[in-house]
């Protein structure tokens, strides 16, 4: 029994450096994007533009046309104010794709891997509420974008590539200010349609890192009663019931920036949802912009927070 352990353990790893070898043959794709058929990602505030993206090799200029659906989307991507004062999360199509034979996990795209989204408009697909105002006020914009390149393997973790935009215009920075905590530790926000929203971080230190628990709890008022009341029926948006986007102050470019994508813990028996995250050692000092996102009644919610990340990195290795 004891080596038939050792052999799984053994094969595990191998398995896993199996996939990072394959996993490599991605790792020079380069975001190629247009605006309105330009490639100068400039626009006017709210202008509504068509906006594609393909991802090149940087070595052999081939396009990827095959990509690994991630929570039922071909891509995420997250659109924020270089002051991180604004956010939209939206989910481009891959034009003319189909589901690759035998996996339905997989697409391929008929037109050299090409997605499209239109940005400041109303999408008819629910999941993109987001796009309407994506680009709404002056100033430089992070693109960040979320695929998994199909290159043969069962599994790989998704990239994550950037670009820039430009919105003209007189833009006014907006510095990050620490959402207080009250004297449980608890962060509150108000936002949207009377909704409160409510949030605890605690932290388990590691080895040169720590491990990280939030739990957001989300409240609505009640005319009638006079006070707010918990919202409980939290609808699964993108197979989830709950989404964390968090972003670090520190970092001049997109790319230095640290960015991270979370999701909740389903939980039936508690109000509140639970995200994990393993900092390994990467998360900047300093703070942090997460926004938290739930979907109620067919409409997603966002609640913003900043936290003054002060990792404890004393547990013993």
């Amino acid at each position: 029994m004891i080596y038939e352990k050792v052999y799984l353990v053994f094969g595990f790893w191998l398995c896993l450096g199996a996939f990072g070898l394959k996993a490599n043959a991605a790792v020079n794709l380069i975001p190629v994007a247009t605006m309105n058929g330009s490639s100068i990602l400039e626009l006017r505030p709210k202008e509504p533009v068509d906006f594609r993206i393909r991802f090149q090799d940087h070595d052999t200029g081939i396009f990827q046309t095959k990509f690994n659906m991630l929570h039922m989307k071909p891509m995420h991507m997250v659109i924020v104010k270089s002051d991180l004062s604004a956010f939209a999360h939206v989910h481009p199509s891959l034009p003319m794709s189909m589901p690759m034979p035998m996996n339905r996990t997989r697409t391929e795209s008929m037109v050299h891997g090409e997605f499209q989204i239109s940005l400041n408009q109303a999408s008819t697909d629910p999941d993109n509420q987001a796009a309407l105002n994506a680009l709404s006020e002056p100033g430089k914009y992070y693109v960040y974008m979320e695929v998994s390149p199909d290159i043969g393997n069962v599994y790989r973790r998704p990239l994550t590539r950037t670009v820039n935009i430009e919105v003209s215009g007189n833009s006014v920075h907006q510095p990050l200010k620490e959402t207080p905590q009250g004297a449980q530790g608890e962060r509150v926000v108000y936002f949207g349609k009377n909704f409160r929203g409510r949030l605890l971080h605690d932290a388990t230190p590691g080895c040169q890192s720590q491990f990280n628990r939030f739990e957001f709890s989300l409240d609505q008022w009640d005319e009638i009663k006079g006070g707010y009341l918990p919202v409980t029926n939290f609808e699964s948006w993108l197979m989830m019931p709950g989404h964390m986007i968090l972003i670090s102050e520190a970092g001049q470019t997109a790319d230095t920036k640290k960015f991270i994508h979370l999701h909740a813990e389903p939980d039936p028996l508690h109000s509140y949802l639970t995200f994990y995250g393993f900092d390994g050692g990467e998360w900047p000092v300093g703070l942090m912009k997460l926004w938290v996102q739930v979907k109620v009644m067919d409409e997603v919610l966002t609640a913003p927070f900043t936290i003054d990340y002060r990792p404890d990195l004393t547990g013993g290795c």
